[in-house]
């Protein structure tokens, strides 16, 4: 019975380590270069948002201090990883197409107080992308 459920965990694992490298794939495919997007934060901390994010260059521009951690879509998937990576309840949600996070949900510590976070990711809009050359 424990093998059945460690199998089952490992199973879950690899399809969500699967799923999200399919997402890397897709993001990196658009060759964004300049786009743009809205973070809603839910957690214990200050300046929830929203927040928008503009990244130029592939560099952020202007980001409100409080949201530095997720300013450029490298860290939105560093979340993701982190939250699937969590023991504790976790749930991420890419954009079919194109990739990026659209919903990093996480509990890392299950049944405790305040470890909870929530990054929705709406109005993602890529304005200039790299050359298919990748000039």
């Amino acid at each position: 019975m424990i093998a059945l459920a460690a199998a089952a965990l490992m199973l879950a694992g690899g399809s969500a380590d699967s799923e999200h490298a399919t997402a890397r794939r897709h993001w990196r495919e658009q060759r964004a270069r300049d786009y743009s997007y809205v973070v809603h934060r839910s957690c214990f901390c200050l300046g929830a948002g929203p927040a928008r994010i503009r990244v130029v260059n592939r560099r952020p521009r202007d980001t409100p201090a409080t949201f530095e951690n997720v300013d450029t879509a490298r860290e939105l998937f560093a979340w993701a990883r982190r939250a699937l990576r969590s023991e504790g309840e976790h749930r991420v949600v890419y954009r079919p197409r194109l990739g990026l996070p659209k919903l990093i949900d996480a509990d890392p510590i299950a049944g405790a107080v305040d470890d909870e976070y929530s990054y929705r990711v709406t109005g993602l809009r890529i304005t200039r992308r790299y050359p298919p050359n990748g000039g």
